[in-house]
C-alpha cells in the first residue's frame, strides 16, 4: 500500500488543489528559525496573493529574505482501521517555493484582493480606497510545486 499518496509535478494537479484548498501555510526563514504562517490565500496566473497589516514579524522577515516555502491540503479524510497503526489518510496536498513581493500598483492590488476575495464570496463587494491602503498584498511567484494525492482509488496501490 502506498502510504505517501502518488506524487505529481503535473501543473493541472498542482492548480487544482490550489484552488480547492482554503488555508496556505507559508514558511520563511527569520535568521536562520523557521517561521510557519497560516493564510488565506488567492491563486491566479501562477501567482500566489496574501494580504496582511502593512507591519509585523512576516513582513519584516520577507524584506530581508524573500524566498518562501508554502503548502495547503485539501480533501482531507481520516481512513479508520481495525488496528491504531492501520490507520490511513486520504488528502491533496502540494508544497512548493517561491519569490515574494509586495504588491505596489493599485490596479494589481486590487486586482488581487478581489482574487482572494472569491475564494470565499463570489460576490464580494469591491474594496475601497481607504481598506486598500491599510492593506499590505504580497505575491509570491511559484519557481517550483509539486502534490501529493491520496484518494480512495489509491487504497489498492
Amino acid at each position: 500500500m502506498n502510504l505517501y499518496g502518488q506524487k505529481t509535478d503535473s501543473p493541472s494537479d498542482v492548480e487544482s488543489i490550489l484552488k480547492e484548498a482554503q488555508v496556505l501555510y507559508v514558511a520563511l526563514s527569520d535568521h536562520g528559525i523557521p517561521y510557519v504562517v497560516p493564510m488565506c490565500f488567492g491563486y491566479e496566473d501562477q501567482c500566489i496573493y496574501l494580504h496582511s497589516k502593512a507591519a509585523g514579524r512576516k513582513m519584516e522577515i520577507m524584506e530581508r529574505h524573500n524566498v518562501v516555502c508554502f503548502c495547503c491540503v485539501s480533501h482531507i479524510q481520516a481512513v479508520p482501521a481495525d488496528r491504531p497503526c492501520s490507520w490511513s489518510m486520504h488528502y491533496r496536498s502540494v508544497i512548493g517555493t517561491g519569490r515574494a513581493r509586495m504588491v505596489t500598483d493599485h490596479e494589481e492590488k486590487r486586482s488581487a484582493l478581489e482574487c482572494i476575495a472569491r475564494r470565499f464570496d463570489a460576490d464580494a463587494a469591491p474594496f475601497d480606497d481607504s481598506a486598500m491602503a491599510q492593506t499590505a498584498v504580497i505575491c509570491i511567484h511559484i519557481e517550483q510545486a509539486s502534490c501529493r494525492i491520496r484518494e480512495p482509488d489509491d487504497l489498492s496501490s
